[in-house]
């Protein structure tokens, strides 16, 4: 408990998404990806798992990382697929956006800003590796599902 409270107030203390733990953590791990890029990333993904998470396991997902609603709140609108993402689909045989799941969705959104769906995987696979180490297996695997459901 103490570990989520110590996360609540290091969020507070920031003060501004651009200061968001998360949001340095996406870009750590993500080549080429901007501050612009990892908070629209960030807020896509948690707005889909907003709506994919029953309210329990969101609740304790926004107490780990508070900035999720300013992050949903920055978030560039979704778009509808495109047709061109179905090309860039098989170009990539398939395995980039299949890693997505439903998440492929929003790759048109995130394509305005430069995010390619390869930096979106690695977006996806990072997230869930801050989330393993702020709420542990359990959580991580819950999120994890929920992004592919």
């Amino acid at each position: 408990m103490q570990k989520v409270e110590d996360q609540v107030s290091r969020a507070s203390q920031a003060g501004t998404i651009g200061q968001s733990e998360l949001v340095g953590y996406l870009r750590s791990g993500v080549s080429g990806l901007s501050q612009e890029q990892a908070t629209a990333g960030a807020g896509m993904i948690f707005r889909f798992l907003k709506h994919k998470l029953d309210d329990q396991d969101f609740t304790t997902l926004d107490t780990l990382v508070p900035e999720s609603d300013e992050l949903v709140t920055a978030a560039p609108p979704e778009e509808p697929a495109q047709p061109i993402f179905s090309g860039i689909n098989q170009a990539l045989g398939g395995s980039q956006l299949a890693l997505l799941g439903n998440l492929g969705t929003m790759a048109a959104s995130l394509a305005k800003l430069g995010i390619a769906p390869d930096q979106l995987t690695a977006m996806v696979e990072r997230l869930l590796d801050y989330v393993r180490e702020q709420g542990g297996d359990s959580l991580r695997e819950v999120v994890a599902r929920a992004l592919k459901s």
